[in-house]
């Protein structure tokens, strides 16, 4: 019975652990070889302007359909956002391996004011990664001090 209640501790410990590297980061599926990851800014049916506004990846099959949608969080410290209306942003770009798509944006809640007009000690600057197994890693921001 104690190594059965051991067990189910271990388990649940693994399990709660799991679910906050989750809530810090955008997951899904694991993406298709050949398929399309496309750099998504969307204000959710407001008009685009310069404030930090919500970034998605979507990924899509070379026929065009959409596979799914993975949006980067929007608050806190794994934030990724861009400018909304901005025409420079949104690069996104493979690893030299092939592996993962690296893309990049603001450690700035969305729906505050301009985030590139901010110097980079004021809001970071973050480099996003998309490996293909589909876990979406936004931990890593750039600021100059």
């Amino acid at each position: 019975m104690k190594r059965i209640q051991n067990f189910l501790f271990k388990t649940l410990s693994l399990g709660v652990m799991a679910l906050g590297l989750v809530v810090n980061q955008a997951s899904g599926a694991a993406i298709a070889p050949g398929d399309l990851v496309i750099y998504r800014v969307d204000g959710g049916g407001v008009a685009l302007g310069n404030a930090a506004t919500s970034v998605f990846l979507d990924e899509y099959t070379v026929t065009g359909t959409l596979v799914q949608s993975l949006a980067m969080p929007t608050t806190g410290a794994t934030a990724l956002t861009a400018v909304g209306n901005s025409t420079t942003e949104g690069v996104i770009s493979r690893s030299q391996d092939g592996t993962t798509f690296i893309f990049t944006g603001y450690r700035k809640n969305v729906g505050l004011a301009n985030p590139s007009a901010d110097t980079a000690a004021t809001t970071g600057r973050v480099i996003g990664a998309l490996p293909l197994s589909g876990v979406v890693n936004t931990t890593v921001a750039l600021r100059k001090h």
